[in-house]
């Protein structure tokens, strides 16, 4: 069994989501250089989510995080924030305190007051370094889509869905899939569907399960995107597959991983997260995987790659 290189993988994919963070928040309104344009459609929670899991290697994202709590909070979707959490490591479940005391406190979004009782017991806030700024987001920019819609439509499942089903390019989706991406409840993706299909806004294939789509060809010359709608990707399941095996490796850092050891948890690990694989899919069930540290190994270098194109 191969040995893997856990702490240089690690450090790979640190350097890959990043990459991907400041284009996006470049997006967000932040006033950093990045490496080239954000192209998808950046998830706002899934950002602040992997921002407070990688708070540690970069304090400049608490900055950005406390302006976008203090200035924007309202765009950001607090039961939905609160749906994906559980999906990230304890390090960003314990810092979304800290951010939704912000937004609570200085943007006044009551929206944020379930974590007005963990804020209470004094939970730390994040280093600041006061130089990193934020401004108003870049909503004419594509990767803006989530948010525009958000603006017109609403914050909630609504605008959320109709972001997903337009950035996924006709393809069918069922209800369960829909609520696996956005992070809400098949019931309240259900309703809303239901919804949109009366109102001419998605098509329903009446299949079992139901599959819905929406038809895009009319939808940038309404959103004035000459160049049609950006692609959608599942930012909030990539970084936080990232992020959780970015925190597994900090905290055995100090000790020897056998490559059996590693094995076993790169399995569970891609298990868990299968839904983000996009294409990796292919090389499952799991007895098609003949060995599993090279293969979890493969599979994590290849995403950051993707990442990094796609973002």
């Amino acid at each position: 069994m191969p040995t893997i290189n856990v702490r240089r993988l690690a450090q790979e994919l640190r350097e890959s989501v990043l990459d991907v963070a400041w284009r996006q928040w470049h997006v967000l309104g932040a006033g950093v250089t990045a490496s080239r344009p954000a192209a998808s459609i950046v998830d706002p929670e899934a950002l602040v989510l992997l921002s407070l899991s990688c708070l540690q290697d970069e304090p400049r994202l608490g900055d950005l995080l406390h302006g976008w709590a203090s200035k924007h909070a309202s765009l950001s979707s607090a039961q939905r924030m609160r749906n994906l959490a559980p999906r990230f490591p304890a390090a960003a479940r314990a810092a979304l305190v800290n951010f939704g005391r912000i937004a609570l406190a200085e943007h006044k979004d009551l929206r944020w007051r379930f974590l007005a009782d963990a804020a209470a017991r004094g939970d730390r806030a994040w280093p600041r370094r006061e130089r990193t700024r934020l401004a108003t987001p870049r909503l004419k920019e594509p990767a803006a889509l989530w948010l525009r819609l958000r603006l017109a439509i609403g914050v909630g499942v609504k605008a959320d869905v109709l972001t997903l089903l337009l950035g996924c390019e006709r393809d069918w989706m069922s209800v369960r899939e829909i609520a696996t991406a956005t992070g809400y409840t098949p019931a309240a993706v259900r309703r809303a569907l239901d919804d949109m299909v009366s109102a001419a806004f998605a098509q329903s294939a009446g299949e079992s399960p139901e599959r819905y789509r929406v038809e895009p060809n009319g939808w940038p010359i309404v959103l004035q995107l000459p160049r049609g709608i950006p692609r959608w990707c599942n930012w909030a399941g990539r970084f936080s597959l990232i992020a959780e095996f970015i925190a597994w490796e900090a905290a055995v850092r100090t000790r020897d991983v056998s490559p059996y050891a590693f094995a076993a948890y790169g399995r569970e690990l891609l298990e868990r997260h299968r839904p983000a694989l996009g294409n990796f899919q292919r090389h499952f069930p799991p007895s098609a995987v003949a060995e599993w540290g090279s293969f979890t190994a493969e599979v994590l270098r290849d995403l950051g790659g993707v990442m990094r194109e796609e973002a």
